[in-house]
């Protein structure tokens, strides 16, 4: 078997400090044989000549789609197994699924970090994709009619065919996916909403949890009222009385949507009715301090706790809260590892992933560390292959942690290194904006283009 180090990779990517940090991180993590371009005919010529064991390719490459070039690996029969992993900041599920569908081995969504990286990199290596079945079911042939009706900009075919597909198969995600899409087309977002959040339902039901939360976080952008798939199906379940069969659910829909009181008094009560009163009088006491006027609430916090819940006891929580709220708010994730953390007392450098005036979080490694351990610490930023210092000499204690990402409060900065990182912040927030810009100067035909093509 190839090791990491000879293994060929091409880096796809029309970003050259996109490219130069991938390329970077890849060498760190053990690869030797790396090659970057940055558009797609180069790409062809050197998958070509060259072949290769890996492809990194972005989803949007100098006005192209990547998806173009992964169709072309899957269909040439020397490169139809190679890993082919999709990078990109676009993290709708309907893009998410055409790539998938298409043949990727993964998608990873920017901002990412070496771990991560090399995680996925595992994983693609060692599930080389399978080649596909001949024999098809009814709905699949459906859905294919769908697709290339929407190619073809007949909508009205294209929904005939989802929703034949739909009757043939009503657990069928994907067929409720396509006509939400096709009436995307007509410009009719009320039905468009309405069949995407069947799609999530459904996938709630198979046991696809994360794919009815990217569908969910999706329609959160056209509507912040949209509904709670998880909370549907938990109310469902409460109506029968399964009420532990509810729970995880309403534990998902708390997590996906977390500022929503009504959802911690349903899990209060559903735990409530399972025994579990301590767990019911948190849940409770969550909702409260998102919410101190909510009469239910307070009226199952007083049979909890035989006391009348009361605007002091929730005061520090509102201050918590908003301190909270106003730290992410100011956070700014980075999209590409170009920027490094050096700790004194330790040899490696962390990809820092997030910053802020107060914290800055940074990528383990698989090193240990400590919830309040003292960190002495200096940026760095990678160019040309090299480190170069740009922040020296910051202090700042462990506040978080877990297998991913590390968490830093940082000490009162001096007046120069607070300049140092709001100019850090603001170039990196002025990057992340001109790569929104560019990305939605065609969001709808850009959809379908990449659900379709």
């Amino acid at each position: 078997m190839t090791s990491l180090k000879e293994l060929p990779v091409l880096v796809v990517d029309d970003n050259r400090a996109a490219r130069e940090a991938i390329v970077a991180v890849l060498g760190k993590l053990g690869f030797q044989n790396v090659t970057a371009v940055g558009d797609l005919p180069a790409a062809t010529r050197e998958l070509a000549t060259r072949g290769a064991g890996l492809v990194l390719c972005e989803a949007l490459v100098d006005g192209k789609y990547g998806i173009q070039l992964l169709k072309k690996v899957r269909a040439t029969p020397q490169l139809a197994r190679v890993p082919f992993l999709v990078t990109s900041s676009r993290k709708e599920p309907a893009i998410i699924q055409a790539h998938l569908k298409a043949g990727a081995s993964e998608f990873l969504v920017k901002p990412f970090d070496s771990a991560t990286l090399l995680a996925r990199l595992k994983k693609a290596l060692a599930q080389r994709p399978a080649p596909k079945p001949s024999a098809q079911c009814p709905e699949t042939r459906l859905l294919e009619m769908g697709h290339k009706a929407l190619e073809s900009y007949d909508t009205k075919g294209a929904i005939a065919c989802f929703t034949k597909a739909a009757r043939a198969n009503p657990a069928c995600p994907e067929a409720y996916v396509g006509l939400a899409m096709a009436c995307k087309r007509k410009k009719d977002m009320a039905q468009y909403m309405l069949f995407m959040n069947t799609a999530a339902k459904v996938m709630v039901e198979a046991g696809d949890m994360a794919g009815a939360e990217a569908i969910h976080r999706e329609l959160r952008l056209y509507d912040a009222q949209a509904p709670n798939p998880f909370a549907q199906a938990a109310a469902a379940l409460d109506a029968r009385g399964e009420h532990a069969a509810a729970s995880p659910l309403w534990e998902r829909a708390v997590a996906v949507e977390p500022d929503n009181p009504a959802h911690y008094l349903a899990l209060g009560d559903a735990l409530l009715r399972q025994g579990d009163r301590e767990g019911a009088k948190a849940q409770v006491t969550a909702a409260l301090r998102l919410r101190d006027d909510f009469p239910e609430a307070r009226k199952l916090f007083k049979a909890l706790t035989g006391q009348r819940w009361t605007e002091s006891e929730s005061s520090q929580a509102h201050a918590r809260r908003r301190d909270e709220e106003e730290e992410k708010r100011s956070t700014v994730r980075f999209w590409v590892p170009d920027l490094l953390v050096a700790i004194k007392g330790r040899d490696a450098h962390f990809t820092l992933s997030e910053m802020s005036l107060r914290s800055l979080a940074f990528s383990p490694l698989g090193q240990a560390f400590a919830v309040d351990e003292e960190l002495r610490l200096d940026i760095l930023r990678l160019a040309d292959g090299e480190a170069r210092p740009e922040i020296r000499r910051l202090k700042g204690v462990v506040a978080r942690m877990d297998a991913e990402t590390v968490g830093v409060r940082l000490a009162e900065p001096s007046p120069e290194q607070e300049q140092e990182i709001r100019d850090i912040l603001a170039a990196a927030q002025e990057r992340q904006k001109e790569q929104f810009r560019e990305e939605k100067k065609d969001v709808i035909s850009f959809d379908i283009d990449m659900l379709f093509m």
